[in-house]
């Protein structure tokens, strides 16, 4: 939150007006004063009177840290630099609005997360990511060394997870970094990720994709009911740039349920290429969502596509 001060020469002595007046743009100030409302703006008859707003009338100050002039990076003013600039900056860039607000967004988004998922029952866990061996196969590791050991980073908390079901915990999830050595270039593959990962005693797919959509759809109703001034601030960015508005819209429920024979068509029929018993990878997904916009769920895949940990449907 950003609250205006005002410092007047004829409150403070000379010397301190001076000096507090030369404080570059960033720098740190500590400030003693009253808050005081602030005279109201004239509006036009009949129009709303828009609410109070208060600022703070100094009656002393000091500068603590004295900010660089000028800034690598532009906190307030638009500075074109490169992605290498901001990164070396990062903690400036953060400073910018919009960024700032994305990452207070993207905290709103787990603990919103986490709380429904308390709310069905789950109990959290962490689970170790300096691991001996492959938690799943088909994914590369990263190799490090503990100490005289080979080890690598954690790709998925899998086996850990299904353990503390089996010790009787029923229900568990983690928030947590995943690793995954793998040389994509898609949207579906990213070396380093942060998951929502669930597990729980006698549940079925219908079951797992309950949770899921349940949990998303109330992570969205917070979104959209809770932090719309964010947006706002993301939004004022992006139009700047010339780029549409960010809207939150809360997906209804249940989310479609497309099985894989039918997406097997979907793709066929929008031209793809692409058999039975085949993946079904990321260009076939936007043949998919352009049938199925939003989110959606593709079950009952062959057993030969996913042995392991779903028994087979008879039907």
């Amino acid at each position: 939150m950003a609250i205006q001060a005002v410092l007047q020469r004829d409150i403070v002595d000379e010397s301190r007006f001076e000096s507090v007046q030369s404080a570059t743009r960033e720098a740190w100030l500590q400030v003693t004063g009253k808050v005081a409302k602030k005279r109201p703006p004239s509006v036009a008859e009949g129009e709303p009177i828009p609410p109070p707003e208060f600022e703070v009338n100094v009656v002393s100050g000091a500068i603590l840290a004295m900010a660089a002039a000028p800034l690598p990076v532009g906190v307030t003013d638009e500075v074109n630099v490169g992605l290498d600039v901001r990164l070396d900056n990062r903690h400036l860039d953060v400073r910018r609005a919009h960024v700032n607000a994305m990452f207070q967004l993207r905290s709103k988004v787990l603990q919103y997360g986490r709380e429904h998922l308390i709310s069905e029952g789950f109990q959290e866990i962490n689970s170790p990511k300096i691991i001996a061996a492959a938690a799943e196969g088909g994914t590369n590791l990263f190799p490090m060394k503990y100490f005289e050991t080979d080890a690598y980073l954690s790709q998925s908390p899998q086996l850990y997870k299904q353990l503390a079901v089996l010790g009787g915990l029923e229900r568990v999830f983690e928030i947590g970094p995943a690793f995954r050595a793998e040389k994509h270039d898609t949207y579906r593959h990213l070396n380093e990720f942060v998951s929502f990962d669930i597990e729980g005693a006698w549940m079925d797919d219908d079951d797992v994709m309950g949770v899921q959509e349940r949990m998303i759809h109330h992570i969205w109703s917070c979104v959209s009911s809770n932090d719309q001034a964010l947006i706002d601030v993301v939004n004022e960015y992006r139009a700047s740039q010339g780029k549409e508005p960010v809207t939150v819209e809360v997906p209804s429920m249940p989310f479609p349920r497309i099985p894989y024979c039918d997406a097997i068509e979907i793709v066929k029929q929008g031209g793809g290429d692409i058999e039975w018993g085949d993946d079904i990878e990321s260009h076939h997904c936007d043949i998919i969502a352009a049938k199925h916009p939003g989110f959606h769920f593709i079950p009952r895949w062959p057993i030969a596509r996913k042995p392991f940990p779903i028994p087979p449907n008879e039907k």
